[in-house]
């Protein structure tokens, strides 16, 4: 999300859209403890399960936090912003 979020708003896409507010509720539901996001290679076979779940890693956490970034002027996300911190 954090690449499509940003191209869409770029292309003027309504970033309001229902399956988009289900999708940052989704996202802030996979914020880990420590505020970063992880992914393991477990979801390529099982998506359903594993998607969004792993060990926080700088990379996914910057996916997610620009997917926060871009929609913070429309919904409620703060809170997940200012909880990411990564600090390995």
């Amino acid at each position: 999300m954090g690449c499509i979020l940003p191209g869409l708003a770029r292309i003027g896409y309504n970033l309001r859209e229902q399956w988009i507010a289900r999708s940052i509720d989704w996202l802030k539901s996979r914020q880990n403890h420590d505020g970063g996001f992880g992914e393991t290679v477990l979801s390529y076979n099982k998506p359903d399960e594993y998607n969004g779940i792993g060990v926080s890693t700088v990379s996914q956490t910057a996916w997610g936090l620009l997917a926060l970034l871009e929609v913070s002027h429309i919904y409620d996300v703060s809170d997940a912003i200012e909880s990411v911190s990564y600090t390995h």
